[in-house]
This record gives structure tokens, sequence and C-alpha cells, in this order.
């Protein structure tokens, strides 16, 4: 593609940070700071077009890159020029899935409706009213070996907070919303776009209005009565882990946001720190990464000192934070097996592809 280019990152990054051989160690009690390898390689650009964030397949063998023009994808971020599979309205901020193998991504065109984080104030009302276009409620899968995108066709009339999950290697699982309403859990051949019969039981989380705020409804695809979380805040941004057995999601309460996680029946298994901004899940259900902030609030008004990879490690709920100093980093992707990593940087047109290692002896922060 013309205009695309790989930006070197200086050699002196990796000297600092070098990558750690083998596999990942893992972490010791807590107690000292983590001292994580953060290697930046390689940037990715594309002239005239500004990526929000990258996204690996869970077996690192292509990169789904999020820009402002459209959806791009490279088999080989290091030599093959990013190729655009879906035109993307200005403004809009996809939702993207990976299947379990990497056969599949599920993408949901402006499914991601604006995070309010970094401070901002919050109107529950507003979120609860916020109209959403019509592109919202398009569901579309990018077959990979095909090289093409897909419709997935449903009914779905007046949903934007509906969400979509991968049960198996090919079984996408939605929900679609009847006129009346009704939210029916539908499961379906990424391959065929056809129903699959009797498809195995798992969980269904959606946001639904609640008296001026948005709930957060937790059912399963054998249907009944979904368990309803609500209280005083509004839940926002809810992204079930891979073998759904947790929710990360954000609480919005005035202008207080701030994540935790849950299980299926509601319970907070943990509390995420300050400003934490989820990104995904990986692949293994071993882990959730996204960036910690530090926000000065002038006038009511959020303004980003530092944004932070961070990474959960669901054994005991450890977390790390990795401080890169003077660079804003966000929307990352892992892959902890083989230690890729894709991020944005706030104010920077290109994705940085590296990797990120525990270094030998690394601790939580407590």
């Amino acid at each position: 593609m013309e205009g695309w280019r790989r930006a070197a990152l200086p050699i002196l990054a990796s000297l600092l940070c070098p990558a750690i051989p083998g596999t990942m160690p893992a972490p010791e009690a807590a107690g000292e700071p983590a001292a994580w390898a953060l290697a930046p390689e390689d940037t990715i650009d594309l002239e005239g077009v500004t990526l929000l964030e990258g996204r690996w397949s869970p077996d690192s063998k292509t990169l789904a890159l999020v820009g402002a023009d459209g959806l791009y994808v490279t088999n080989d971020p290091f030599q093959t020029p990013p190729a655009r599979i879906l035109e993307i309205d200005s403004g809009q901020f996809p939702e993207l899935a990976w299947s379990p193998r990497g056969d599949f991504l599920a993408i949901r065109p402006d499914g991601r409706a604006p995070d309010p984080h970094y401070g901002s104030p919050v109107a529950d009302e507003f979120l609860a009213a916020r109209p959403v276009p019509d592109s919202a409620e398009r569901l579309l899968v990018y077959e990979r070996r095909a090289g093409r995108v897909n419709p997935v066709a449903h009914r779905n009339r007046r949903g934007p907070w509906t969400g979509f999950a991968w049960i198996s290697d090919r079984s996408l699982l939605y929900l679609d919303v009847l006129s009346g309403g009704a939210r029916i859990p539908v499961v379906v051949d990424a391959a065929t776009g056809g129903a699959v019969a009797d498809p195995p039981e798992f969980p269904v989380v959606w946001l639904e209005g609640d008296g001026g705020r948005l709930g957060l409804r937790i059912g399963t695809t054998g249907g009944g009565e979904p368990l309803t979380v609500g209280g005083r805040a509004t839940w926002w941004s809810p992204h079930l882990s891979p073998d759904g057995r947790y929710i990360a999601v954000r609480t919005i309460s005035g202008r207080d946001a701030h994540g935790v996680i849950l299980d299926t029946e509601g319970v907070v298994a943990h509390v995420l720190p300050p400003e934490f901004r989820f990104s995904e899940w990986t692949p293994e259900n071993e882990w959730a990464i996204g960036t910690t902030s530090d926000v000065e609030d002038r006038d009511g008004i959020g303004r980003v000192l530092a944004s932070d990879i961070t990474v959960v490690r669901r054994k005991g709920w450890e977390e790390w934070t990795i401080s890169t100093p003077g660079v804003l980093e966000e929307n990352p992707s892992w892959l902890p097996a083989s230690g890729r990593v894709a991020y944005a940087i706030h104010g920077s047109p290109g994705v940085v592809v590296g990797t990120l290692r525990p270094a030998s002896g690394s601790t939580p922060r407590e």
C-alpha cells in the first residue's frame, strides 16, 4: 500500500528493555514494584491515516488495525503493508473479537461507545439516552482464510447495548433484540452464518436502561430470568472473558468512574486501579490488560499526565503497571505465550509493535 512504512524505533529502547527469552516465569509473592520488559520494535504508520489500536489474533499471525477511516489487517506486520478490509465512517470506533484460533474476526463497526474516563464529567442520563447510529446494530465477520467480510443476518432494531462473544472456534454468540424489547440469545456458525442448534450453555452479558441509568444484565444461552446488577451507578462497557467466567466492567457515578471485575453471579472479584481503562482479555483467559492513567483535574476537565500499560493476572488478582515516562500508551493488545504486544500512543498516528515480558523475579505491586 502506498504510504505504508515501518518506523524503526531507536535501538537504545531495545537495549534498555531487552526481551526476556523463553516462557513466561510465574510472578513471586507481592513485594517490590514489578520490573517488566516492554521492548518496542517498530511503529506501523499509514500515510494520512491515524491508527487508533492494533488487535493480535490469538495465533499471533494477524494484526487487525483500527484506523480513522477503516479496519486494516496484515499477516506480517514487519513485512506486509496492511490492507483495508472495511471502510469506517468518521467518528466510529469498532468493537472487535477474534475467534479462539484466529480464523474469524467479529466486528461491530460502531460498537464501542465513547468511554467516559480521564476524569471528564459524566451525566448518567446522557449515557442512558445516547443516540446510537444504525451501524451500531450491524455485526460482521471477517473470514481470514478467504479474506472477506460477511454480514451476520439478524433482526436487531433497537439494541445498541447488545454484546457478542465467541463460544467455540466457529460459533459466535450475540443478542437479537426484538421490536418488543425482548433479548434472544442467538448462536451462529461464523463460516456459514447459519444458526447453531442446541448451543452449549454460555453467559450472555448486556446493558439495559434502568431508571435513567444503565444496569448490567447477566443471562445465559439457555434463557431464563437474567441476573440484574444495579445499584446507584451506571454500568458501562462490559467485557466477558473468553471462558465466560468473569466480566470486566466500568461503573460510573457523576465524575467518578472506576473498573471492577465481576463473576457471573455479579459478585465483585477484584477492584481495578483508579483510572484503569480495560483493553482486552488475553486468549488463554489468564490476564486482563489495559492502561492506568495519571489524571490532573483542572476545573472539572481531566488532563492526562501519564497512561501506562497495566496487566492483571486472574490467579490471585495481581497487578503490574509498566511505566514508560513521557509516553501515553493506549489500547494495548498482548499475547503472553509469545510476548507480542501492540499499542497506540496518544498523539501519535501509528501503532507500536514489540514484546512485553516479565523480567526475572518480577513481583506485583501491592
